[in-house]
């Protein structure tokens, strides 16, 4: 009885920590302090710093995506060169609903840690439930099996992790223009 809850909580932990890794994501709201409390707010000026020059996906309020790399942002107005257009876009902030940014690269780093880790629990634990008993190297199957499902799950969690990425939102508050100071 104990043998068989030791391998089921070890295929448990193994999914969950998997489930957990796969979809990452962070909304921070611009003109809230990102620490919560014990930090500057996340103002236009910080949010302009940070994603100048970068490629996003610009969400507008009526549901549009627009793709493109960030021109400038600023309080009254967001200046994207949108994929689709050879011109610059300027889009007023008020419609603006989120901007966000993908990381791929850190996507695929934890993909790689967490499908690494998640496969050799799980690989671990069924080859411990199924192992039979006996003889001086009867803990090697196990082993090995770790090992081969923490390989299998360390490529599959790099290649979706690289796919989806990590993705940080910017969220705009309702009433963006005429109520902040500039």
């Amino acid at each position: 009885m104990k043998r068989r809850n030791t391998w089921r909580a070890s295929i448990i932990r193994g999914a969950v920590a998997a489930l957990l890794l796969s979809g990452c994501t962070s909304t921070l709201m611009v003109g809230e302090d990102p620490a919560g409390g014990r930090g500057k707010p996340l103002t236009y000026q910080h949010l302009h710093d940070r994603l100048q020059g970068k490629h996003v996906r610009m969400i507008l309020r009526d549901g549009r995506r627009v793709p493109g790399t960030v021109l400038a942002i600023a309080q009254d107005s967001v200046r994207l060169e949108a994929d689709s257009l050879e011109a610059s876009l300027v889009v007023p902030t008020s419609t603006v609903l989120c901007i966000e940014k993908i990381d791929r690269t850190d996507g695929a780093f934890l993909g790689f840690l967490g499908g690494g880790l998640g496969g050799m629990a799980l690989a671990g634990g069924i080859a411990s439930a199924t192992k039979s008993g006996g003889g001086d190297m009867s803990g090697l199957g196990p082993a090995f099996a770790a090992i081969g499902g923490g390989t299998l799950g360390a490529i599959g969690g790099t290649l979706f992790g690289a796919i989806h990425g990590i993705v940080t939102r910017y969220e705009f508050p309702v009433d963006t223009v005429g109520t902040h100071a500039r």
